[in-house]
């Protein structure tokens, strides 16, 4: 039996959500919510809501010139549509 064949009967709904926390990790943060994060999270990483991105992203920074590093995506409750997303808030970053 091919590996592929053993996911034929389960949901794919169940898969997907399966695939999102695998290699996760939860995290605390300043504000004591909780978040789901890429595994490899470092401590001074930042969840920051990107202009465009569907959803929060966890950026390093990389060196001292304010350039920023994708880690990679991250689930923040509440923040997931946009709901805390504020234009004004808005700056240009360098992503490398």
């Amino acid at each position: 039996m091919r590996s592929y064949e053993l996911h034929q009967d389960v949901p794919e709904t169940f898969i997907k959500r399966m695939r999102a926390v695998i290699f996760r990790t939860f995290v605390k943060t300043e504000t004591s919510y909780m978040r789901l994060v890429p595994g490899n999270v470092q401590d001074g990483d930042e969840i920051w809501l990107l202009k465009g991105c569907k959803v929060p992203i966890l950026l390093r920074t990389c060196g001292n010139d304010g350039d920023w590093r994708v880690v990679g995506d991250a689930y923040v409750h509440a923040a997931m549509h946009g709901e805390t997303f504020d234009e004004k808030k808005c700056r240009r970053i360098a992503l490398v």
